[in-house]
């Protein structure tokens, strides 16, 4: 898969003992409650007792403990929360490895093929399907010609000719293969494209009120620019 390296443990990594990681847990969760219990008694003085110096000083001490308490959890912590992120990390590789909206993967190239081979296909058989009616056209124009002895013949020859025709395009049908074809949007231009087609084949067929739910982001956004002297130039807009 192009742009999407794989991300492989380093050997420091590799030796880290997960099972370690709830000890440094249960660590970090009781230091956390001793300081919660200091801050929630100096709360209680503040609100009970005249605030002094000592007070104050107390007070100084518990934010200076704070810092210091979470320093040493982060820094207990971090060589697992690293660990963790780098094994995401891996996950996510191997899930967009298979994920098709992805552009880059591999499931992603065998659709667009798929697609483009279904594409070719198609116009194949609209290329045979216009042999055939030439084909039928010609046979038409061919008996028209001759000279049969009853209009009988003729259009017992014109019947034969229009079977073949009927029976080639059932034959053609038959070799449709069902594969849903899907837009898949490479660039943010083509997200533009992509409501111009959207726009004329429905948008411009919603009521009021649904175009007003559908464009209320855009009108937000035109509303902040007008506020700051930036207008919208459009005869459809006042």
């Amino acid at each position: 898969m192009k742009n999407n390296k794989q991300v492989l443990l380093t050997s420091g990594e590799q030796q880290i003992n997960l099972a370690h990681c709830t000890d440094v847990l249960s660590e970090n969760s009781i230091a956390c409650s001793t300081i919660e219990n200091r801050g929630n008694l100096l709360l209680q003085q503040f609100h009970t007792q005249k605030v002094d110096e000592a007070l104050l000083t107390k007070a100084t001490d518990y934010m200076q403990s704070c810092k210091t308490m979470r320093k040493t959890m982060m820094e207990k912590r971090m060589v697992y929360t690293r660990l963790l992120t780098s094994i995401q990390k891996q996950f996510v590789y191997f899930e967009n490895c298979i994920n098709p909206d992805i552009k880059t993967s591999l499931p992603a190239q065998v659709k667009q093929q798929m697609q483009q081979s279904l594409i070719e296909k198609r116009a194949g058989q609209e290329a045979d399907l216009r042999r055939l009616e030439r084909n039928y056209s010609a046979s038409i124009r061919r008996i028209e010609k001759r000279n049969l002895s009853d209009d009988e013949n003729r259009d017992k020859l014109k019947e034969q000719a229009a079977f073949r025709l009927s029976k080639g395009r059932i034959e053609l049908q038959n070799q449709i293969v069902p594969v849903q074809l899907v837009p898949v949007v490479t660039s943010p231009d083509g997200y533009l494209d992509l409501f111009k087609f959207y726009w004329e084949e429905q948008g411009k067929m919603l009521t009021e009120k649904e175009m007003q739910r559908l464009f209320h982001p855009m009108m937000m956004f035109a509303k902040k620019q007008a506020a700051k002297g930036v207008l919208i130039k459009s005869a459809g807009i006042n």
